[in-house]
């Protein structure tokens, strides 16, 4: 991988240290070496002023007009002492979420950006790393930086990626909170459906909630495990967990949410608010989608035109599952959901339980 011009090269001593240890025992090695190797190998200035709100997600949370108001709004939010980096990325922080992964881990999210070995994630990280560290040292109005990514919450579920994580930004902030949207996973799921087939899915509801049902996706819908994975590394008095259902009784939804968590007035003058985005698509639409994606060697801007036609005129609640299976679904998570509520809105159960009525007992 060639070196970005303007961005610093990687020192050859840490990555050779690393190359040879591994990137687990050289991690132990900078925690146990402190100050020294810090020095030696990381010699940028380590500490600022601000505040650090990392939101990641959940998946189908409302995400994506959160990121694209905190993209388009960029300058805006800087007036106002709010950094939204751009060496993360432009609109949402992808590159933070690489940084920390372990090589094998999300080949493809790895490939989108040229990285081949663990080599070129050494590179890559450090790039960032240090692109990172050089914007917010410069950012010295601000008071408040926020990095928001969904890949945090769906691709990052070992605890190894969350100190890698905390390793990254950490030393830099005084103070550091998690934000996490939450919903019921069949509610997640049914959504979910309308993305995967954006993205070329040609399988059937069933069969894609059948394929969910796997052990391995445990990390990604069980909401205990993923706060507690974050907790564990930042400390439950660091997370902020928001249900997904309350923000439809909240002005502009997930986003109007989001901004009184920050606490951000999102009616100022200087703020622009983004088009609706990635909205769910309707079982006609959704049938339709299949049957473009089924098509061999279609032209990449032609299927674009199709899914953005089929966006804008076959919007709606997508395909539902039958009762039985969506309880069968919800079942897995019974426990994790009740420790949530528990824990974070003891009075409002009804956060994390789905609306049964819309599930048709007679649908096939």
């Amino acid at each position: 991988m060639q070196d970005t011009p303007g961005e610093p090269r990687a020192p050859k001593a840490a990555h050779l240290v690393e190359h040879l240890i591994g990137s687990t025992r050289y991690r132990r090695l900078r925690s146990r070496a402190g100050r020294f190797f810090h020095e030696m190998f990381d010699p940028t200035p380590t500490k600022t002023d601000m505040k650090l709100t990392v939101h990641i997600g959940t998946t189908k949370t409302g995400s994506t007009s959160i990121q694209a108001f905190l993209s388009q709004n960029r300058a805006s939010l800087r007036a106002a002492g709010i950094l939204v980096p751009l060496s993360l990325g432009v609109q949402n922080h992808f590159n933070i979420a690489i940084s920390c992964l372990e090589y094998g881990q999300s080949d493809d999210l790895m490939k989108r950006v040229n990285i081949l070995s663990n080599a070129d994630l050494t590179t890559f990280r450090y790039k960032r790393k240090r692109a990172f560290l050089s914007e917010i040292s410069a950012a010295k109005e601000c008071h408040h930086t926020i990095i928001t990514n969904e890949h945090l919450h769906s691709r990052c579920i070992k605890s190894s990626n969350i100190e890698s994580f905390k390793e990254f930004v950490c030393p830099h902030f005084d103070k550091i909170e998690v934000l996490i949207y939450v919903r019921p996973q069949v509610d997640h799921l049914v959504s979910l459906y309308s993305t995967i087939l954006r993205d070329g899915y040609t399988g059937t509801f069933e069969s894609f909630v059948k394929l969910h049902m796997a052990s391995k996706f445990g990390p990604y819908f069980n909401l205990q495990d993923i706060i507690s994975r974050w907790s564990q590394v930042f400390g439950k008095e660091n997370i902020i967990v928001r249900p997904y259902e309350a923000t439809k009784n909240v002005l502009y939804g997930a986003l109007g949410d989001f901004c009184n968590v920050i606490g951000l007035d999102i009616d100022a003058d200087s703020f622009s608010l983004p088009d609706s985005t990635n909205s769910s698509i309707s079982p006609n639409g959704q049938g339709l989608l299949k049957l473009v994606n089924s098509i061999e060697n279609i032209s990449p801007s032609i299927q674009e035109k199709i899914i953005e036609w089929i966006e804008a005129n076959c919007s709606g609640r997508g395909t539902v599952p039958n009762i039985d299976l969506a309880r069968q679904f919800m079942q897995r998570y019974t426990e994790s959901n009740r420790w949530v509520v528990e824990n974070y809105f003891p009075n409002n159960p009804e956060y994390l339980e789905p609306n049964w009525s819309v599930f048709d007992k007679n649908q096939k």
